[in-house]
């Protein structure tokens, strides 16, 4: 689990603080938390080759968040409220809760872009998420959208081949990446 830390607080500490002492401080905001996994859980992570920047796209969103505060705020709210939920779901190592979760999170999203204008999936992203769920995976996009990577949460006993196969005919690279399992 993965909450980001404070911008603004980090755009004010760089300057008053060496490097080393910026790594050792407590970051307002940041939370790495590992979660528990399980069998049944498999991620897939594709690349559609065209990266985005998180920081430009939040910074674009910040220009539009005073115009429609409320709304955005709710997102905000709403998208808590979703990780904390799935982060459920993964203690009672919830497959379907956890993918219910990240279909939730891909609406909010796409919600996101209706509020701000800022496209976070391109046809690519969206042809990957549609096609993991064609093959009973919960996909969305992973960082910053906008053209990057795709990630699918599927039961592992669903043979992943010919999604892949389908993403490779589509240039999306499937990579070679899987979930750490703490002893």
């Amino acid at each position: 689990e993965y909450h980001s830390f404070d911008r603004q607080w980090l755009k004010t500490a760089r300057h008053n603080y060496s490097l080393s002492e910026l790594l050792a401080k407590n970051w307002p905001g940041l939370k790495i938390k590992s979660l528990p996994v399980f069998d049944r859980l498999n991620l897939l992570i594709g690349w559609t080759g065209s990266p985005a920047s998180t920081s430009n796209l939040v910074d674009k969103v910040e220009l539009s968040k005073e115009e429609r505060r409320k709304k955005y705020l709710e997102f905000v709210h709403e998208s808590s409220k979703c990780v904390e939920q799935m982060e459920a779901s993964f203690q009672k190592h919830d497959l379907p809760g956890i993918q219910q979760c990240l279909r939730k999170n891909r609406n909010l999203l796409e919600n996101l872009h209706e509020i701000t204008g800022v496209e976070i999936e391109t046809p690519t992203l969206k042809y990957l998420i549609k096609s993991a769920e064609r093959f009973g995976g919960a996909a969305k996009t992973s960082g910053a959208g906008g053209g990057d990577c795709g990630i699918v949460l599927i039961d592992s006993s669903i043979d992943t081949t010919p999604l892949l196969d389908e993403w490779t005919k589509h240039d999306i690279i499937p990579l070679d990446l899987s979930v750490h399992y703490n002893d």
